[in-house]
């Protein structure tokens, strides 16, 4: 699928390596390689919003959950000091928690009909990044 396979070179890209900090967790998914991603998605917002729907492709956000995954495998791999620690939870199950997140924000918005601007958006996966989901409720 062309789509993914964008994002998927938009995510990977290497020309802004110098600003990624491969050592800190919080650079594993720069916000401004997000904010592309989103804007790639706004370009051809219609047609992501049909296959993101209900007669659409239900595996779409498998799909970007899968890309986000390799970038963040990729910069793992790449590091000499990152790797899962896991807190006790197996590597599969914190994978998950850690791309659930992002990917359900991006579902919302696409949803929502790209309402707030890809930086907006990517703020908001700003401070996911950094906020344990029960201080929500605080």
């Amino acid at each position: 699928m062309e789509v993914i396979y964008d994002l998927k070179q938009i995510m990977l890209l290497d020309n802004d390596t110098n600003s990624i900090n491969l050592d800190k967790p919080l650079d594993l998914i720069p916000y401004n390689r997000v904010v592309k991603a989103l804007y790639y998605i706004k370009d051809d917002f219609d047609f992501i919003f049909a296959l993101s729907g209900k007669g659409g492709d239900h595996n779409f956000p498998t799909l970007i959950k899968d890309v986000m995954k390799e970038m963040i495998l990729v910069k793992i791999d790449a590091s000499e000091q990152l790797h899962f620690s896991k807190k006790g939870i197996p590597e599969e199950y914190a994978i998950e928690i850690l791309l659930s997140g992002i990917v359900a924000i991006i579902m919302v918005w696409i949803r929502k009909g790209g309402i707030e601007s890809p930086e907006e958006i990517g703020q908001i996966i700003e401070l996911t990044k950094k906020l344990p989901p029960y201080e929500l409720l605080l």
